[in-house]
């Protein structure tokens, strides 16, 4: 009989606490990163679990439920008498949260749908919701799509698919540079300076007003915001480029889909997904995971959970679905998603063109032993799979 105890605190304190303690030492936003993608892997790991394992204990009200705890638990401990001796050992103080940073956002919003779903604590008293952002702008004239996906799912046949599509606007080279700029570090998801982050925000909401305004004045257009400059960018996919901290450097659709909005234009994230025994085998293949197969497949799990946590934060109506082992299914659809006029089957002919995948591969003990430890990714994969990729008119507007 398992009982998990979910230990949750405020991610101010806990990404102070960390860096007091020397956990940390790459600096704030490197802390909060790290922070990030760790409760996004422990999210995962939970949601994949029947609701009856979990238990929550907030480091925030040690006392809060004690009594359901401790029963839980199976202890016959009277709640009173442990209450003191929590009172006893707590060193919690009441000021110690302080305010959000802006790049705290996202796991401040998961942390806090954490609460909600197992601690069934109220929120009022912070003023980070955990609610999904809502999808407000949406244009018939210009729209920003940007894909999100792990390494090995499609970035480079998209790269080379976006041309064709129209009506197509080539402004990305200026955007990718302000989000993802891996050799100078000053980029909106690639730097560790907070003050570098927040003028980049400001400048790329500026930047998306404007282009906006432009390609509406010329009758509209689709502005791909990644795949299209390989250069100081990559494709921006879950993780980026190499690396020493290569397992930290990502984008975050949750925090790109909020400065959309703020700029007022319609952005679309379309979710690329491949199936997990094929991404690994395509990582390993490429050199991007020097570190032997299960250590792979923990950075597989790890990346795929964070990006499943960006997505679970956003209205679903931002998201759309392609998946690389079918790669016209609901083609249609999506081309409308992006605010493509391109017929469907010609796009279908343009795919046939590009697309290599589909090879079959034999099976060996060593994909067995890749399945078994792929286990938790590819329930992750297939709930994403039952989420998002379903009919546009099921769960989103135009």
């Amino acid at each position: 009989d398992l009982r998990i105890v979910l230990l949750l605190r405020h991610p101010r304190s806990v990404v102070r606490s960390g860096m007091r303690r020397g956990y940390e030492k790459g600096g704030l936003i490197h802390a909060i990163s790290m922070y990030t993608a760790t409760l996004s892997l422990l999210s995962t790991h939970l949601s994949l679990l029947d609701p009856s394992f979990i238990a929550c204990w907030r480091y925030e009200a040690p006392t809060v439920g004690i009594s359901d705890l401790l029963q839980f638990m199976g202890s016959r401990e009277d709640p009173d008498d442990f209450k003191q001796v929590v009172a006893k050992e707590s060193r919690q103080g009441a000021n110690e949260i302080g305010a959000t940073p802006a790049a705290l956002q996202t796991a401040t919003a998961l942390h806090n749908a954490m609460l909600s779903k197992y601690c069934n604590a109220s929120l009022a008293d912070d003023n980070v919701s955990s609610q999904k952002l809502p999808k407000r702008i949406v244009s018939q004239s210009c729209r920003f799509p940007f894909f999100a996906g792990i390494e090995g799912t499609g970035h480079h046949f998209w790269h080379s698919l976006l041309p064709h599509l129209h009506p197509f606007t080539t402004w990305s080279e200026n955007f990718s540079a302000q989000l993802y700029d891996n050799y100078h570090k000053v980029g909106f998801f690639s730097t560790w300076d907070e003050s570098v982050r927040s003028n980049h925000s400001i400048r790329i909401k500026q930047m998306m007003a404007d282009a906006d305004r432009s390609i509406r004045e010329q009758g509209g257009g689709i502005l791909p915001l990644n795949v299209l400059s390989e250069g100081t960018s990559g494709m921006m996919s879950y993780p980026n480029l190499f690396g020493v901290d290569r397992a930290l450097q990502y984008p975050n659709v949750h925090a790109l889909a909020k400065l959309a909005e703020d700029a007022g234009v319609d952005l679309r994230i379309v979710l690329l997904l491949r199936h997990p025994r094929s991404v690994v085998r395509s990582g390993m293949r490429r050199g991007y995971e020097k570190g032997g197969l299960i250590h792979a497949i923990s950075m597989y799990t790890a990346t795929l959970s964070l990006l499943s946590t960006h997505l679970s934060l956003l209205d679903p109506s931002f998201i759309a679905c392609w998946r690389y082992e079918a790669p016209n299914v609901g083609i249609s659809d999506l081309l409308s998603f992006m605010g493509s006029q391109e017929d469907p089957g010609d796009f279908k002919q343009i795919i046939a063109k590009y697309y290599r995948g589909g090879k079959k591969h034999a099976s060996s003990a060593g994909e067995k032993l890749a399945d078994e430890a792929l286990q938790t990714a590819t329930a992750l994969h297939n709930e994403l799979i039952a989420k998002y990729c379903k009919p546009r008119s099921a769960h989103a507007r135009p």
